[in-house]
């Protein structure tokens, strides 16, 4: 209640209420049972309970339950989250999209559960494979953004396990399949950002396309591209899988297809975010691809430079586009490279007791540079966009 009550009296000290309403309006919210937490709280934990003890009883008795009975409650279960859907079809409600993301969800569960009793031997990649294609049409229903994230999250899933089964099963194709997984993070990322008036995706899907292809961008891509300027990882990989260098022609082609997207998308992107969206792409392959096309050595200072650079410019996208929470995040992750940077080069002098003094003082500066400024430098780049 502490947030309300402050901007409550914000307004009435500008004007915009009476002392009356905003008490009015303050013990309303209250009042309303989704606002307190101690209920929420309380019934959260019941439902949590009671949930691990059904599925405690049934793991403890798997083995005793007949073939036919898990297929039939199997089926009732997904029928009755169907029929909750179809009941509140025309209603815009929390029932409504939390039906359909459970029927979604149960799929991936009968799935497993069939493969579980007749020994199947799919592989995980097969099996979100089979998903996805399943949950696609009714996904196309949704009216919010967690069950177009579900299924693009469920591709990524198939892209995951397959790159893992091609590792395990054939490691000569990796480098092409690795590769191909970075250019499809790029054109996932162009279908996302990709509007036109005469096709364009649902907003919940493109919003899902981008977050999750930018996310595995930055997060997962950024961190491999870091470990190649260290000169052990270029050479192992080089030796063992040459090919790799071949194949950085499939991220440049994705990543120019993808700022074409970006550029050529009308209504046209706010020119600092899409600016600030170009430059993130095209350094998370510039960052990736220089290793494994040039004998670069050991170059940890540019390896780190690199890594600094994508992520204030994913920081600078975030704070044009008004994205807080992924704002917030690159700025503490730039922080923390910093501080990794003074252990990478003094860690040995950091285990004295002058070393662990000085990087106790670096990090409270860091930590207290970071909650400083970060809202001032939020704020400016919103303003701009």
């Amino acid at each position: 209640m502490l947030p309300i009550r402050k901007k409550l009296d914000q307004w009435v000290e500008a004007g915009l209420l009476q002392a009356d309403q905003a008490h009015a309006i303050a013990e309303h919210e209250k009042a309303d049972p989704r606002n307190n937490w101690t209920i929420l709280g309380i019934a959260g934990l019941g439902v949590i309970a009671f949930v691990s003890g059904m599925f405690s009883l049934i793991a403890g008795n798997w083995e005793t339950i007949s073939v036919t009975s898990k297929i039939a409650a199997y089926f009732m279960i997904q029928l009755g989250f169907g029929a909750l859907f179809l009941s509140a079809r025309d209603h815009h409600g929390v029932a409504r999209e939390i039906s359909l993301s459970f029927f979604n969800f149960f799929f991936l569960c009968g799935i497993f559960l069939i493969r579980q009793i007749y020994g199947l031997t799919w592989e995980p990649w097969q099996v979100f494979l089979f998903w996805i294609l399943l949950i696609f049409p009714p996904t196309l229903l949704a009216r919010n953004r967690h069950s177009y994230h579900l299924w693009v999250g469920g591709f990524f899933a198939t892209l995951v396990s397959y790159l893992f089964y091609v590792r395990a099963d054939s490691p000569q194709w990796l480098p092409a399949t690795f590769m191909a997984s970075v250019g499809i993070l790029y054109m996932s990322f162009a279908v996302g950002i990709w509007r036109f008036n005469m096709f364009r995706l649902p907003d919940g899907l493109r919003h899902a396309w981008v977050s999750w292809s930018v996310g595995l961008l930055v997060f997962g891509i950024t961190p491999i591209a870091n470990a190649l300027w260290y000169q052990e990882s270029v050479r192992g990989v080089l030796e063992k899988l040459p090919s790799f260098a071949f194949y950085t022609i499939v991220p440049i082609l994705s990543c120019a297809i993808a700022v074409a997207s970006l550029v050529l998308s009308r209504p046209r992107y706010h020119v600092w975010f899409r600016n600030s969206t170009i430059a993130l792409l095209t350094l998370v392959c510039f960052f990736l691809c220089t290793p494994l096309l040039f004998s670069v050595g050991e170059q940890k200072a540019l390896g780190c430079l690199g890594f600094i650079l994508v992520w204030m410019a994913a920081a600078a996208a975030a704070g044009f586009h008004r994205w807080k929470r992924l704002f917030d995040l690159a700025t503490l992750v730039i922080a923390i490279r910093f501080i990794m940077v003074y252990l990478e080069s003094f860690h040995a002098d950091a285990n004295t007791g002058v070393g662990l003094m000085l990087s106790g003082t670096l990090i409270f500066c860091v930590a207290f540079v970071w909650h400083r400024y970060r809202g001032k430098v939020e704020a400016w780049l919103a303003a701009r966009s």
